[in-house]
């Protein structure tokens, strides 16, 4: 049977007796419950549509000097690859960090310096960055601008391997298999190299 009640104005009742909106109608002749929700999913929409312009626009900056960066240090070109990605590392590129960290502990176009290999290293690690991690347990495991500290080069080593870096664990393979920095522990070197 069908209802008795008379659809909004701009609605029409189809065959089936479902509403539909009847064409042509006007946005205030289709005013009734699902209109609030409407609005508030266009509302949604257009303030997640502003959040994902203002976070593009801010990164446009800090990407320039870096593509510029990355391409330098491809060719060996260190100047231009120092001059693009210190900047960008000072602001808090995690990534020039990182590469910055490299070029130090390398020498590749600055004097070799482990202790600013180590310090740009350790700002990218603090950004999880899991290469940086490694290089800092790879400084640890080698007395590079320290004192040799197999323990030290464990935690960082755990660390890296906590987000998935196959060259921690396998190093924590090793560590665990002969006993360096850690006590000797042959079912966990095989948990480390599975």
């Amino acid at each position: 049977p069908r209802s008795r009640l008379r659809p909004r104005p701009g609605l029409v009742r189809s065959r089936t007796g479902t509403l539909q909106c009847r064409a042509g109608a006007t946005p205030g002749e289709t005013r009734g419950p699902m209109r609030g929700i409407r609005l508030r999913a266009a509302g949604a929409a257009a303030a997640l549509a502003f959040l994902v312009l203002a976070a593009g626009v801010g990164d446009r900056p800090a990407r320039a000097g870096f593509d510029e960066g990355a391409a330098a240090l491809s060719r060996g070109d260190w100047a231009t690859a120092l001059k693009e990605l210190e900047p960008l590392a000072q602001a808090g590129n995690a990534t020039a960090q990182f590469d910055l960290g490299t070029m130090y502990r390398r020498g590749d176009g600055v004097a070799q310096d482990y202790a600013a290999a180590r310090h740009w290293f350790e700002l990218a690690a603090a950004q999880k960055v899991p290469e940086a991690e490694v290089a800092l347990g790879d400084l640890s495991a080698r007395g590079q601008g320290e004192a040799k500290n197999l323990a030290t080069a464990a935690d960082w080593y755990r660390k890296a391997a906590a987000h998935g870096d196959t060259r921690a664990m396998n190093n924590l393979g090793a560590m665990a298999s002969n006993g360096d920095g850690m006590t000797a522990d042959p079912a966990e070197a095989l948990t480390w190299f599975r």
